[in-house]
């Protein structure tokens, strides 16, 4: 930016106003390209709260649109007794019917007795549709115990 050096007096104001005016358009670009690029609705997690499951374990999976076309996954597990559990996930699409399909598998953690934790996925990218992240997890000594399923999250083109 070239600030003018004929008048003392003016050039501050010349230079604040085209700050504000650059700050402006900048602020007005972000939102619009972070606009553009949603293709994701809805999310959140399960809506009727914590899902109890086996052995004094509940857990809460939530699911969320990346902005684009990738869902991902953020799931809170109680875990009062500390159990041998390991924490996974899946991503199953909502059928028209209502059921659900698997299109993907986040896979697992690491193996933890923690008795409040967050088990994370990254995002895996997806078609249009209706998705929810399913949680489960393993159990030490035991089989899979498959736990409950987050909010619809919607990816339109």
């Amino acid at each position: 930016m070239r600030v003018s050096t004929v008048s003392g007096r003016r050039g501050p104001k010349r230079v604040a106003a085209a700050l504000t005016i650059a700050g402006t358009l900048l602020a007005g670009g972000v939102v619009s390209a972070q606009d553009a690029s949603a293709n994701t609705g809805g999310g959140g997690c399960r809506t009727s709260g914590w899902a109890s499951e086996t052995l004094g374990i509940s857990e809460r999976p939530c699911a969320y649109g990346d902005g684009g076309y990738g869902v991902y996954g953020s799931h809170g597990y109680r875990n009062p007794n500390g159990v041998n559990i390991l924490p996974c996930a899946q991503l199953l699409r909502v059928n028209s019917n209502g059921s659900t399909t698997q299109v993907a598998d986040y896979g697992c953690g690491g193996w933890t007795t923690s008795t409040n934790f967050t088990f994370n996925t990254g995002a895996i990218g997806t078609q249009d549709g209706t998705y929810v992240v399913q949680a489960g997890y393993w159990v030490a000594n035991g089989g899979y115990v498959t736990g409950a399923q987050s909010a619809r999250v919607t990816v339109y083109g």
